[in-house]
């Protein structure tokens, strides 16, 4: 559990740095985060908690650092310095793959030169989201020069546009632009390659199946998610299940097994692990590397090192490990939607499943033999525990960004879930043979799409219910008074006996003494008030001629 208290530290350090602001320098949260871990290292052998304690406060320290350094400042050499002072003419090369929306393409461009209206030329660095006209091929590694006008991205009143592009380091935004291609075919061969197979895996699933189906497989096999219909999405939105859309832990996990159950039929078990490994970092790399995927393939990553190590994983350690290298890497990823959901998600599952799954054995047992209880929680296992303990920890966290509650996100789980491995394994093998062989590919994925069906139909059905969701706004105050006390609670329940009682012994008297102490001041306060406003020390009665009354 060490690693867990450390990293919780770095996390708040984190958070506390971004409310702070600017009002603590880089080199103060470091020199205090020295002093810290000095005391770390001193109290090791004499007082374990209280090393424990120096060393989270150190982590704290570090990750307000670290917050810090990632706030960016902002030089002559930077694109994003010329942010809002009008029109410029700006070249630089395409580094992602083009996002095609319904009325423009999103690039990711980084900026080479700039050219400001009425000014000389700038060498420049740094990232620009430019918003292309359709009509024009563009692709990843293509060079282009761009005219319109440098604009810092937006922050509403509820979602920070600002924030967003900030997590993946664009600063700066051009909307209503000219795009000129002036060379084609750069960048990374590589990347240039797996982007390539992407959007050809794409076009397949386009001839293979009809629309709502193929969209959704291309969200779930390839998170491109931008052919999805606005009312298709609404639906999934209502009920709570976008989870499915996106590409999780799920997906990877079952990658993960399908790797290394046809790898070890040809190859020793050292060599299918690395392969498995290999085919998870490619897959994550291959599917864009959001923050959602990558927490997912680091996990899936120690677990099969552990395995081939012959080690333990602790799965509280792996997840705390996984954020704690995403968010060093990114400390803005902390704020990331995608990375909060899957990391609470998991969570869920490693707190309450298995405390669940022996509570429902133990009542099943008073009911029937032990072997057929332990058949009947290992079904449902899948299907209804673990939606529900995911369930527990995303609904605070999904109503405070969302605004709304989905009453039948539960069944829409349960029903839904269960289908979503054979789908993407029939989905997958589908689409692979079908850009090799196109009828016995598109034999293939039409199993998938009675699974495919089958999620849209449950979806639009509960969607369409009166009351399916509400809304319920949650502030960031309410929602971690939530989580505080879910989290508190669960640490008491999973502590051992002896110090259960011990703090909730500690918590009464505290709470006794509280409440008499609280009970005295009011009733102190009151007396005061009262001898205050008679002035002669007497009780006063008044009698008020009301009439008849």
């Amino acid at each position: 559990m060490t690693i867990v208290y450390l990293v919780a530290g770095w996390l708040a350090g984190i958070a506390a740095a971004r409310a702070f602001g600017e009002a603590v320098v880089w080199w103060v949260w470091l020199l205090m985060g020295v002093v810290a871990a000095a005391a770390a290292i001193l109290l090791r052998s004499r007082d374990e908690r209280a090393a424990l304690l120096a060393g989270s406060t150190a982590l704290f320290l570090l990750g307000g650092m670290a917050y810090t350094l990632a706030t960016p400042e902002f030089g002559p050499e930077d694109v994003a310095a010329y942010n809002d002072e009008g029109r410029v003419a700006l070249t630089g090369r395409i580094v992602a793959m083009p996002d095609v929306r319904d009325t423009h393409v999103n690039l990711r461009v980084r900026a080479e030169t700039l050219e400001p209206e009425g000014d000389d030329r700038h060498n420049v660095n740094g990232l620009v989201l430019v918003q292309a006209p359709r009509g024009t091929d563009y692709a990843y590694g293509d060079m282009v020069r761009v005219l319109g006008e440098l604009n810092t991205p937006p922050a509403f009143d509820t979602f920070s546009y600002r924030d967003y592009l900030a997590r993946e380091n664009v600063y700066s935004l051009m909307q209503y632009t000219f795009v000129e291609v002036t060379e084609e075919g750069g960048g990374n061969p590589v990347r240039r390659a797996l982007i390539g197979f992407r959007q050809h895996a794409d076009r397949t699933i386009t001839r293979l199946l009809p629309d709502p189906a193929a969209s959704l497989l291309s969200g779930i096999l390839l998170g491109i998610e931008t052919g999805i219909s606005p009312d298709v999405r609404e639906a999934f939105n209502a009920v709570s299940a976008t989870h499915v859309i996106a590409i999780s832990g799920s997906n990877l996990v079952v990658l993960a097994g399908v790797i290394d159950a046809v790898s070890r039929r040809f190859v020793p078990g050292r060599t299918a692990a690395v392969l498995t490994i290999g085919g998870v970092i490619g897959y994550a790399i291959f599917v864009g590397a959001d923050a959602a995927v990558i927490r997912a393939a680091i996990m899936v990553t120690l677990y099969i090192l552990a395995n081939l190590l012959g080690r333990e994983t602790f799965g509280l350690a792996s997840l705390a490990f996984a954020a704690f290298l995403m968010t060093a890497l990114n400390p803005l990823t902390l704020w990331d939607v995608g990375f909060q959901l899957s990391f609470l998600a998991t969570l869920g599952l490693m707190l309450y499943v298995a405390p669940m799954q022996a509570g429902l054995e133990q009542i099943l047992t008073n009911l029937i033999d032990a072997e057929r209880a332990r058949e009947i929680v290992g079904g449902l296992s899948d299907m209804l525990l673990v939606t529900i303990a995911a369930q527990i920890t995303t609904t605070p966290i999904m109503a405070y960004h969302f605004g709304r509650f989905s009453i039948a996100a539960f069944p829409v789980n349960l029903l839904i879930v269960p289908v979503q491995g054979p789908l993407m394994i029939l989905g997958g093998i589908g689409v692979l043979l079908a850009m090799i062989v196109f009828p016995l590919g598109q034999l293939v994925t039409w199993g998938s799409y009675l699974f495919l069906m089958w999620t849209v139909g449950v979806v639009r059905f509960f969607a369409s219910m009166p009351f399916a969701s509400v809304d319920l706004t949650l502030s960031a105050g309410a929602t971690a008074a939530i989580y505080i006390v879910l989290f508190g609670a669960t640490a008491l329940a999973m502590a051992p006996t002896s110090t259960r009682e011990r703090i909730l012994s500690a918590a009464s008297q505290l709470w006794t003494v509280k409440l008499a102490a609280g009970g005295g001041l009011i009733a102190a306060v009151l007396l005061l008030a009262g001898s205050s406003s008679l002035p002669d020390g007497r009780l006063h009665v008044w009698f008020i001629d009301v009439g008849d009354g």
